[in-house]
């Protein structure tokens, strides 16, 4: 670390603030993200709000970031492998996983479409599946309806 990235740290440290780091990977902004966490077991470390003005166009409500421990408490996951997974997409809509974490991530993805269809007023439509369901756009293209239902037959 140089001498002025050290003066940087000891200055905030001795007025009380906190240094957040974009590519800090036990931190996140993402409710979401937070609470799957949470679920999993890893400690709170801490949480930082950063209060928001109208002038910042990207976050006029302040921003809140989450730091975690890098381990659940349990021992089970890290933060590097849920991170990783949230990302994953193939990994999430795999029709054969049932790691607890896709569960808990398609929740938080299920809550996103059914707040973008409130939000949108878009009619959906469920096809169903034994006990697998989805929601796809009324509008949706034919393609999109038999990827859905590929899906949910596990092909």
């Amino acid at each position: 670390m140089n001498e002025n990235a050290k003066k940087v740290l000891a200055a905030a440290a001795a007025g009380g603030g906190v240094l957040i780091g974009v590519n800090m990977v036990d931190r996140t902004q993402s409710v979401e993200q937070a609470a799957c966490l949470s679920t999993l077991g890893f400690k709170l470390l801490d949480m930082t709000r950063l209060v928001g003005s109208a002038t910042d166009s990207r976050h006029p409500d302040g921003v809140v970031t989450w730091r975690f421990a890098p381990v659940s408490e349990d021992g089970k996951y890290t933060i590097n492998e849920v991170m990783a997974a949230w990302n994953n997409d193939a990994w999430l809509t795999d029709p054969s996983n049932e790691h607890p974490l896709a569960y808990i991530i398609a929740a938080f993805r299920n809550r996103q479409r059914h707040l973008d269809w409130i939000k949108q007023g878009r009619a959906m439509v469920a096809i169903r599946n034994g006990n697998r369901w989805a929601l796809i756009p009324e509008d949706c293209s034919a393609r999109v309806e038999v990827l859905a239902k590929r899906h949910l037959m596990g092909r």
